[in-house]
């Protein structure tokens, strides 16, 4: 992933993350809930973050496989819009 993709990434999940609420950080973090339970929501948040992201650029193919049927879902969408407008 080059560095813009992974700053436009971690931007878009921060972004998810202040939507969240610290109860359901705790339920995604790679942490059990005991060890965050001082954490400041913020520290969550930006844990959330970095777990993501490591997630994702680990060798873990279900996320490989994850993002191509998205992208496939996303082009068949984008070409029935293109042939519901001719």
């Amino acid at each position: 992933m080059t560095d813009i993709q992974s700053k436009s990434l971690a931007c878009v999940l921060f972004r998810q993350a202040k939507q969240m609420t610290k109860e359901q950080l705790q339920e995604v973090l790679f942490f059990d809930k005991s060890t965050s339970d001082n954490w400041s929501i913020e520290r969550c948040q930006r844990q959330y973050v970095i777990d993501q992201l490591e997630w994702m650029e680990s060798d873990d193919h279900s996320w490989e496989q994850e993002c191509n049927e998205t992208w496939q879902e996303i082009e068949l969408t984008k070409f029935f819009h293109i042939c519901e407008v001719y």
